[in-house]
């Protein structure tokens, strides 16, 4: 077996093994989430949204809702407004991160992995097309990666493809799990002012 598909099979049984666990886990947790939700709002829980997924197949994401049922059905980037539309506790929900546990159960079916380049929407032109031209979308979309532990959605749409780039070209299992034990401090630092990421990260490509 050659490293890549030794890589693979590795990656996909991590990915399985560690997102039914992690869906146990969480179970007490989400009821606590979802019956907070449902005393401020009649909304329902979870959000599904389509997004692109590997070799640009669409694929329906799961999240736990953070804003109001009648959002504009774009990136949050591209929202003028987006406080007005945020639901009690969702945007903390949005910025821990914890909107995205349900992508565990995306995760297992094997439309996502626990690190990969983030699945966009459909809205975003210039980041889908810089990715094309990368060949980002031969990745599996993650729950993490490694433009996520370098600013998630406060970097420019380049430099987003080009960490996403540097881990396509480096994709190793190691690699993979220094990506996941830093997304948690990463989280953290998504509460504090960010100033010239694009200077401060383009030093930053190395982990």
């Amino acid at each position: 077996m050659n490293n890549s598909l030794l890589y693979k099979f590795v990656k996909r049984a991590f990915d399985i093994i560690f997102s039914l666990i992690g869906i146990i886990i969480f179970l007490l947790p989400f009821t606590a989430i979802f019956t907070c939700i449902r005393l401020f709002s009649k909304e329902s829980f979870l959000h599904k949204a389509m997004r692109i997924g590997r070799k640009e197949t669409p694929f329906l994401m799961f999240k736990i809702r953070t804003m109001r049922s009648n959002t504009p059905l774009v990136s949050i980037e591209s929202m003028d407004s987006p406080e007005n539309f945020y639901l009690r506790l969702g945007k903390f929900l949005r910025k821990s991160g914890i909107d995205e546990i349900p992508q565990l159960y995306n995760i297992l079916k094997g439309d996502m992995s626990f690190v990969g380049p983030r699945p966009t929407l459909f809205d975003p032109v210039e980041l889908i097309k810089l990715r094309k031209e990368e060949n980002i979308y031969s990745l599996r979309p993650g729950l993490t990666g490694y433009a996520q532990i370098n600013g998630r959605s406060n970097i420019s749409n380049q430099l987003k493809v080009r960490l996403d780039k540097h881990y396509l070209d480096n994709v190793s299992f190691s690699m993979d799990m220094k990506i996941l034990f830093k997304t948690f401090p990463s989280i953290f630092l998504e509460f504090k002012p960010v100033k010239d990421h694009d200077k401060i990260l383009s030093a930053k490509e190395t982990l």
